[in-house]
């Protein structure tokens, strides 16, 4: 078989490497570790996936992202790393591996899919980045914003490379398999090693299973509920009528989704799931307009009406505090504590307005200045727009903010269930949490697959070339 003559992926594979290398020495502060087994064997790993790459095996590009999903979903923090004082742990150190082979599998495929890339959220995304390679020299953390950028970059090609290899519902399918190796985990993890997968918070056992924190778990089943929607209002299981095994897991895993989502009691994440599926049913442009001309005029009335009503205040206390999980009606007004967090990065955002402290690099100085009411330390804005003003200035956080001026232009314009439900429950996770701010999460990867790789996909389905399917 011909390969063809390919030396610039050669060079870039190892460029990559090489980056990778130096992101890894972070971990150790020792470039020798850098150089040690690791590396090592994400280059035989990468030299074994580009060969599947090039020969066209869609296996390797659907692997990676089940690998890829069920990876940067997972925090589970050792010890003996996090005594080293760099806050890592192995699963840290294969992530940037994983980006490396993300970022090299788009790479082979750009030619292409590069026009993916010059769609329209697909250009303010290339401008984003940009900008914070552009920033990255100044960053109080370079080398560290440069990794980030580059498992930015790494996304973003590897969500065109889909488009590439599948079609839009097939990409929906993968996606549903790769969130369900997740879920699947966290419930065991729940049920068999409650000291990882629990979080005592007053009295309630919330499951955490394999993620950081009971959000992100929840965060986790919402994306596959509303996936799921997506898929069946696209008529999607039309296209597994004889893939009796394959119905059969997205029935079991459903049912995972909805216990993770419950059990993590996650108030956002229940609260985007149910308004990212009804965004999912709108088809026409007329009953989108309705719906939002209802929900501007309703709310302020409602909020209206009970600010004027006469019931005391202590009846109005006594009704929030029930939705709280402390009982503290303070909990609610404030967010969660997320307030002060606001307030606390916005005077930092003041001091470095333009150009921000570096990609990725938020989160640092947050963690170094900023503690919670019970003395805890977080590195999340647990706010996106605030997150990237901090990294990225005022300009970074002005194409990020483009990307769903264009997603809400979309939903009004061009309906796509897949597109449009991930629109929404992406933009309520960033109002709330860092989000898509961080490029190494799985909703990060996920909203790239939306935009990039499901971009037109209603009047495209027919015409997609199978390019590379296995025989």
């Amino acid at each position: 078989m011909n390969l063809g003559a390919k030396p610039w992926i050669l060079a870039t594979w190892f460029a990559g490497a090489i980056l990778i290398a130096v992101g890894v020495s972070l971990t150790d502060r020792s470039i020798l570790f850098a150089l040690s087994p690791v590396v090592l064997m994400v280059m035989v790993g990468g030299a074994a996936y580009a060969f599947a790459m090039i020969t066209g095996q869609r296996w390797a590009m659907a692997l990676l992202l089940v690998v890829s999903v069920t990876l940067f979903s997972t925090e589970l923090r050792t010890e003996s790393y996090a005594d080293r004082g760099g806050g890592y742990d192995l699963i840290s150190v294969i992530k940037l591996g994983v980006f490396a082979l993300g970022f090299l599998g788009g790479v082979i495929l750009l030619p292409q899919s590069y026009n993916r890339l010059f769609t329209m959220p697909g250009l303010f995304l290339l401008i984003y980045l940009g900008w914070a390679l552009l920033t990255a020299p100044m960053s109080l953390a370079p080398i560290y914003s440069m990794a980030m950028a580059f498992g930015f970059a790494a996304w973003m090609l590897f969500a065109c490379g889909l488009s590439v290899r599948f079609n839009h519902k097939e990409v929906m399918i993968l996606v549903l398999l790769a969130l369900s190796v997740f879920l699947l985990g966290s419930l065991l993890f729940y049920a068999f090693i409650p000291e990882l997968g629990r979080f005592e918070s007053f009295g309630m056992a919330r499951l955490t299973g394999m993620a950081a924190t009971p959000n992100e778990a929840g965060q986790m089943g919402a994306l596959y509920l509303v996936t799921l929607f997506a898929f069946y209002v696209e008529d999607g299981f039309r296209e597994i009528v004889e893939r009796v095994w394959l119905r059969r897991w997205i029935f079991i895993s459903s049912g995972m989704a909805l216990a993770v989502l419950v059990m993590a009691q996650s108030r956002g994440a229940i609260g985007s799931c149910i308004l990212a599926i009804a965004a999912g049913y709108i088809q026409r442009i007329r009953v989108a307009w309705i719906a939002l001309l209802a929900t501007l005029v309703l709310i302020p009335i409602g909020v209206a009406l009970v600010l004027a009503s006469p019931a005391p205040v202590s009846m109005f206390d006594e009704q929030a505090s029930g939705l709280t999980r402390s009982g503290d009606t303070a909990e609610l007004t404030s967010f969660a504590g997320r307030q002060n967090i606001w307030i606390f990065a916005s005077g930092k955002i003041a001091e470095s307005p333009i150009m921000g402290y570096g990609y990725g690099v938020g989160g640092r100085i947050i963690a170094d200045g900023y503690r919670t009411r019970w003395g805890e330390t977080t590195s999340s804005a647990h706010n996106a727009f605030i997150q990237t003003s901090l990294d990225l200035g005022f300009v970074g956080a002005f194409f990020f903010a483009g990307v769903f001026i264009w997603g809400m232009i979309a939903f009004f314009r061009h309906p796509a269930p897949f597109r449009d439900s991930m629109f929404v429950i992406v933009l309520l996770t960033c109002l709330l949490e860092s989000g898509t701010s961080k490029a190494a999460s799985t909703l990060a990867l996920l909203w790239f697959i939306s935009l990039l790789a499901s971009e037109n996909a209603n009047h495209r389905d027919e015409d997609q070339p199978q390019m590379g399917r296995d025989e």
